[in-house]
């Protein structure tokens, strides 16, 4: 049961890597280079595409942290 929790927690964590680093060539919008408003901060905060990677992040730290939690609690209360 081990080897699979870890197999899959693999898995989530290099499909992150994955997005986080070729993601974002899917995504493609005005805002950056020469047509648009080059790499600045309003463009990054008004720009919803942007916030994809991060939130996923987040989400992913919640889940593997509430797993731990949950696991360490059922652990201790059959001792």
């Amino acid at each position: 049961m081990l080897r699979r929790t870890n197999l899959i927690r693999s898995a989530l964590c290099l499909g992150l890597v994955w997005m986080a680093g070729f993601g974002s060539h899917l995504f493609a919008h005005p805002g950056h280079g020469i047509d648009g408003d080059d790499y600045s901060l309003r463009h990054y905060t008004t720009e919803p595409v942007h916030l994809v990677v991060p939130a996923l992040v987040v989400v992913a730290i919640a889940v593997i942290a509430g797993v731990v939690v949950w696991k360490a609690r059922s652990q201790n209360r059959q001792q």
